[in-house]
Order: structure tokens, then C-alpha cells, then sequence
């Protein structure tokens, strides 16, 4: 009786472990991912779920078994929120998007994966990124993400304004002198009212010129602020003269009306409002095209990138599935080309931004004269100046920003009073 019990016992464990082992292969594999809708930008676009759709077949036809999953109607502004509920019910998705804002953040609470163990261990290369989008996803020396897509700072130039005075648009190496020149030559009355009613630039940040000044004003690693430099002297005095040009403040929809010559703004605006029809809504009355970001004395022609990434949730139960796909989102030339064609966004791989195809079709969207060289945009890809947002970067640039935009309409001291800026942001960042 005993051994015909043992041996029922052992055929009904038998079945259970064929049925588990035929579950095991039949259940598909669910990689769930993280997203919002619409873009990282806020601008308009059309159907922001057709690039994930794309991906999830082609990497489910390429691991048999395979599911992608993620959740619809979630808007960027709701992301956030989204994304801290799923992590603390301990159920984030096996990837996630992470917005240049949220990085640090996430590294910071163990949510994100690091990846150099992935990277190593199968020499995945970095190397075909840009720059800055590449070193934008690292931290202590150590990836935490992979790059997705990119938006470079651009400056917008009303192209009719300009022919009219019988300026020519500015070359792709222009300058803070050659900026001025032009601001000093347009801003003026031209209807004999009294009141200037025609303007060089306006939303023109300090951090924007200290970029393009070659200032580094924070260092993430040693938690530490810069601000006496002469290059950042150099910076506010350039900007307090390029501002007593103008005796009121000169905003967007004056640039919007065609009043202002330059303003700086997103490569996704240039993408989502240059074709038609947004083309026609937002500037009907002037050709504009886009310009890198003038350089000072002593810098160059850079940007600030904003690169939104990839990341793997570290306690995600599919890693090396999660990994896959992860770079296939990032590093897969054939995709990265559809983020490029198709988004208002600009793919963080070189070659893809030099493939002759993509540059004819991102060039074809522009009517005329107007098309931005794609050459121009690859440069300031190449150049390109990242930043984390973390709570010590954020404080030192609101602190900074109110004491530098006074200085730029005062008259006091520039050296003396940045000094003193300087010392206080460091007493504050080393408590």
C-alpha cells in the first residue's frame, strides 16, 4: 500500500513538473516599459505611441515568446507621479523613460539599474553616441541609462527681419560681437511714435551665454559653484550691455509677431512648427530659420542638450531581456533613423544624423530657403554641453539667476558682487 502511494505521489509531482515546465515555455515573457504620452518637448505630434508600437514587433519577432506591455493616456506632466506610485508599489515597469529632470533622482533612490556590468561584459559601445547625450546618462563614472533622444538649444533668426535691414543671416561661427552689432542696428522706433517697437533678441539666459563663454559654473562631482571667473564677469557684461538696448522687456510674442530678430528655442520647436500646417499657426507672417548659439570671447558655438533616456528598473525580474531591448531603442541604427525622420527630436547616434537619406528628408520637410543644414545641426550635436538636475544644480541656478539678473539691469559692481555670490552658494552647498 505504501509503495503504490509512493508511487502515485511521484506520477502526480512528474505531471506537475511537465505542466510547469510547458507553462514555463508557453507563458510569454512580458517586458513592461514605461512612457508618456505626446513628447519630452511639449510640442505637437502626431502619434507618439507609433515608434514603441514599431519596436515591440520588431523585438518580439526577434525573441520568440516575448511581450512588450505599457500603459496609454499617461501625459508627460502625470509621468512623474505615475512613475513614484509604480516604484513604491514595487511594481515599476522592466524600463522606464527618464527625462533629463528626473535622473539624478532616480539614481539616487537605487530605482535605476547600473549598467556597466552590461556594458562590459559584452563591450557594448558608447562610442557611436554624441557626447553629450552619452555622458548625460552617467554618474559616479558609472551608467545608470542609455540615451533615447535628444533636443539641442538652437537660436531662432527672423530671416525677413533681417533681409529687410540688409542684414545677412549671421555664419555658423557667429559671435557675441556679431550678435550685438545686429541687436545695436535693429533695435529702434520705426514708426516715429517714440517708443522702440523693433528689437534685436529677446530670452536670451545667463546660463545660455555662460555656456557659449565656456563657463562651468557647477560641478556636480565636488558639489561646488564657480562663479568669479573671468569668463562669467565677461558674461554678465556682455549681457548688461546687450540689454540696455532695449529700455522695456522684449517676450516671445514679440517674436511671434515678427518684432524681434533673434530668440533661442528648441530644435523640437524648429521640427513641429516649421512644416506645414503648425508652420502657418504659429509664424504666418516672416521666414526663420535656425542659427547655433552665438559664442563669447572665450568659448565656442555650444548648446545645452536636452536627452531624454532609458533605464532599467533594478529590481525588474527579466534583466537580460529588459537590456535587449534596451538597447535596441537606443543603440539600433534602423530605429534610431525612424526617431529622427519621424520625431521632433534628434537621434543620439552620429551616424544616424550624417546618414545622407535622413538629412535629405529632414531637410525636404522645410519649404525654400528655409531648411536648417543638417551638417549645422551635427555640429551642435558635437558640441553639445549636458546637465543633471539635481536639487543642489537647481538651487544654485535659481540663487544665481536672481542675483545675475539684477546685476544685468544695476549698475553695481559685476567682480565684486559675483565673488560674493560664489561664497554664499558654497557655504550653502557645503551644509
Amino acid at each position: 500500500m505504501n509503495k503504490k502511494w509512493f508511487i502515485g505521489l511521484l506520477s502526480l509531482a512528474c505531471v506537475i513538473f511537465v505542466c510547469f515546465c510547458y507553462l514555463q515555455v508557453v507563458t510569454p515573457v512580458k517586458i513592461t516599459i514605461g512612457l508618456f504620452a505626446g513628447n519630452n518637448w511639449g510640442v505637437p505630434e502626431e502619434d507618439s505611441y507609433t515608434l514603441i508600437e514599431i519596436a515591440a514587433d520588431r523585438f518580439t519577432s526577434t525573441y520568440d515568446n516575448t511581450e512588450v506591455h505599457y500603459e496609454t493616456g499617461i501625459t508627460s506632466e502625470e509621468y512623474e507621479d505615475w512613475l513614484s506610485m509604480k516604484i513604491l508599489g514595487g511594481d515599476a515597469p522592466d524600463i522606464m523613460l527618464v527625462p533629463g529632470d528626473m535622473y539624478a533622482t532616480l539614481v539616487e533612490n537605487g530605482t535605476l539599474e547600473n549598467l556597466d556590468e552590461y556594458i562590459f561584459e559584452e563591450q557594448y559601445s558608447l562610442q557611436n553616441y554624441y557626447p553629450a547625450v552619452r555622458d548625460a546618462c552617467m554618474s559616479d563614472g558609472s551608467y545608470y541609462a542609455l540615451p533615447y533622444e535628444a533636443v539641442p538649444e538652437l537660436m531662432f533668426a527672423n530671416k525677413t527681419l533681417l533681409e529687410q535691414s540688409g542684414i545677412d543671416v549671421p555664419g555658423d561661427d557667429w559671435s557675441w560681437d556679431d550678435l550685438y552689432e545686429i541687436a545695436s542696428t535693429l533695435t529702434k522706433d520705426t514708426d516715429g511714435d517714440g517708443k522702440t517697437d523693433q528689437f534685436g533678441i529677446c530670452g536670451y539666459t545667463w546660463e545660455e551665454a555662460a555656456y557659449g563663454n565656456g563657463v562651468s559654473f557647477y560641478n556636480e562631482e565636488k558639489q561646488s559653484a564657480s562663479f568669479s571667473t573671468f569668463a562669467m564677469v565677461e558674461t554678465v557684461e556682455f549681457l548688461r550691455k546687450l540689454s540696455a538696448l532695449a529700455e522695456e522687456e522684449v517676450t516671445e510674442r514679440m517674436f511671434d509677431e515678427g518684432k524681434v530678430a533673434f530668440m533661442p528655442m528648441n530644435y523640437s520647436d524648429y521640427r513641429s512648427y516649421m512644416p506645414y500646417p503648425y508652420r502657418v499657426k504659429k509664424f504666418s507672417g516672416f521666414e526663420w530659420e535656425c542659427l547655433p548659439m552665438p559664442k563669447g570671447p572665450e568659448g565656442e558655438n555650444v548648446s545645452r542638450v536636452d536627452t531624454l533616456m532609458i533605464g532599467m528598473y533594478s529590481r525588474s525580474n527579466h534583466k537580460e531581456l529588459a537590456w535587449e531591448l534596451m538597447k535596441y531603442l537606443s543603440g539600433n541604427f534602423d530605429f534610431q533613423k525612424e526617431i529622427a525622420i519621424t520625431s521632433p527630436s534628434v537621434s543620439v547616434l552620429q551616424d544616424v544624423m550624417r546618414d545622407e537619406e535622413v538629412k535629405e528628408v529632414l531637410e525636404g520637410d522645410v519649404p525654400g530657403s528655409d531648411a536648417f543644414s543638417m551638417d549645422v545641426l551635427d555640429a551642435v550635436m558635437e558640441k553639445g554641453v549636458y546637465v543633471h538636475e539635481t536639487s543642489e544644480y537647481n538651487q544654485v541656478v535659481d540663487t544665481a539667476g536672481a542675483q545675475i539678473n539684477e546685476l544685468i539691469h544695476n549698475e553695481q559692481d559685476i567682480e565684486n558682487n559675483l565673488v560674493l555670490l560664489e561664497r554664499s552658494l558654497n557655504e550653502y552647498l557645503r551644509k
